[in-house]
């Protein structure tokens, strides 16, 4: 941590109470060239941004390091969480829910990576693919069934109805060897990430299952 990191962003949360969760940016230092790369994309211009809830819930862009949250996120968090999520992904997703997620745009914080480091990765093969999806299904469902109590409104509700029909195709089309049904994701190419990830879903419908 910078020295004026807890400081510096006690002073933003005072300054404004519908922060739930703010997060900065980050300098990363590799120790070798092996060491994962982070990807870190640029969130808005300001110096403070708020982030909007969108279909790309699972697309988090800064490690929990640099979180700083209210104590009114625990709850809600605990609704939510399982024993296969990440604390920090589950965090970012719901202070999204809560139209409570900001950026603000200073490194306070040095993030030391090498070689042993693990950072997820986009999964690739088959069963990874189909793991990651059904977990992705199970957040939603989450999501979904503590709507009351999160307070969503109609269009978060139907942006994960939206984005669990998205995944629901994608996982029938890699589980069956549907290949057919990949041009029913065309209505869908936003909700990739990169527009190439639908090619990946191609390559793994296509693998053989391992034993």
């Amino acid at each position: 941590w910078m020295p004026e990191k807890v400081e510096k962003m006690s002073q933003i949360f005072l300054k404004n109470e519908n922060i739930k969760l703010l997060v900065t940016d980050v300098e990363p230092l590799y120790e070798d060239e092996n060491a994962p790369k982070l990807y870190l994309p640029e969130i808005g211009k300001s110096l403070l941004t708020k982030l909007s809830f969108n279909v790309h819930i699972f697309e988090i862009h800064r490690p929990g390091c640099t979180y700083c949250l209210r104590k009114e996120l625990i709850i809600p968090f605990q609704k939510i969480w399982f024993s296969e999520c990440a604390h920090d992904s589950v965090l970012w997703i719901v202070a999204l829910c809560q139209d409570g997620l900001y950026s603000y745009k200073e490194q306070l914080i040095k993030f030391r990576r090498h070689d042993s480091n693990s950072t997820p990765i986009n999964a690739r093969n088959k069963k990874s693919k189909i793991d990651e999806i059904t977990f992705k299904r199970k957040v939603i469902n989450k999501l979904r069934e503590n709507a009351e109590f999160l307070k969503l409104d109609e269009e978060k509700k139907i942006q994960l109805e939206k984005l669990d029909n998205y995944l629901k195709i994608r996982l029938d089309i890699i589980s069956n060897q549907r290949i057919l049904k990949i041009f029913g994701l065309l209505k869908y190419i936003n909700y990739y990430p990169k527009k190439r990830s639908l090619l990946v879903d191609v390559m793994a419908t296509f693998e053989r299952d391992r034993k």
